[in-house]
């Protein structure tokens, strides 16, 4: 078992400087790195899935087939027009980042923090719970059989 480096920087040191490769002290030598076609690891994007096309019903199959195919081929995406409010976001970005450059002594979640973090988990929780029905649907899953 790897031993754990407690004099690693704080992360609000690593988003300082722009970083354009994993440090060295993250990597796990026994994984395999992913293959890429061309062997460039930044000439695939991240698939988009819009949740506004989602929801409506207009060509919602297509969108499913969408959904279906990016998790089964990536794994994961990147969801745009999901609901949550850009303020939110940014409020929960600031708090963040003010957290991160307290002490270490300091970074209790503060009520402020907290109330921020509450509102988002709520958000994310409802968005959630539409992409798991989604997924079922698109996996011709009944819901009933999702809740059990």
């Amino acid at each position: 078992m790897a031993s754990l480096d407690l004099a690693a920087p704080s992360v609000i040191e690593h988003t300082k400087e722009p970083m354009i490769a994993v440090p060295q002290k993250y990597i796990r030598p026994y994984q395999e790195p992913p293959a890429f076609s061309d062997g460039n690891p930044f000439s695939s994007t991240v698939p988009t899935i819009d949740m506004k096309q989602l929801v409506l019903e207009e060509d919602i199959d297509l969108e499913l087939e969408k959904l279906h195919s990016t998790c089964k081929e990536w794994g994961l995406f990147q969801l745009v027009n999901h609901g949550v409010s850009s303020s939110l976001l940014e409020k929960l970005k600031h708090e963040i980042e003010e957290f991160f450059k307290l002490p270490l002594e300091e970074n209790e979640i503060q009520e402020k923090a907290r109330n921020t973090i509450e509102s988002y988990f709520l958000e994310l929780q409802t968005l959630a719970m539409t992409l798991v029905r989604l997924m079922g649907k698109a996996l011709k899953i009944e819901i009933r059989e999702m809740e059990d």
